[in-house]
């Protein structure tokens, strides 16, 4: 098969399906999950399993950082998301978007709101350690 050539799944390129081991997926949360965190206790309470699951393989984006810090209420509120985050910072874990990904993210947004009928639903993006990434509801 040639590099890039269609599988019989037509949106897989060849390079991309099985064959190849997959490796180990990371996570980047939207602010709104933070928020949901910091603000709603049951919200920690209904996911608990999941975060302690997946929480050595999350990473912080300085964008969601950024965001975290403009809706805390205070130097108390700024406080606290400063001591949230220090441990994800000092272990290398925030990542700043390159040019490309913002221009993505961006694109996604403008076509969403061209399509609602009301404001653009808020949106996750799940972006792989390439750069390459595809919105979902």
């Amino acid at each position: 098969m040639q590099p890039g050539a269609m599988t019989s799944s037509a949106r897989v390129r060849g390079t991309d399906a099985i064959g190849t081991a997959a490796g180990a997926v990371n996570f980047l949360f939207d602010a709104n999950i933070y928020f949901a965190a910091i603000h709603d206790p049951r919200f920690l309470v209904r996911h608990r399993d999941d975060l302690l699951r997946i929480g050595p393989r999350t990473f912080l984006s300085s964008i969601v950082r950024a965001e975290l810090l403009q809706g805390a209420n205070g130097e108390l509120g700024r406080a606290r998301v400063n001591r949230e985050t220090r441990n994800l910072e000092r272990a290398g874990r925030v990542v700043a978007p390159t040019h490309d990904v913002l221009a993505l993210i961006g694109s996604w947004g403008r076509q969403a709101r061209s399509r609602a009928r009301g404001p653009a639903r808020p949106r996750i993006h799940a972006l792989d350690p390439s750069g390459r990434g595809s919105p979902t509801s």
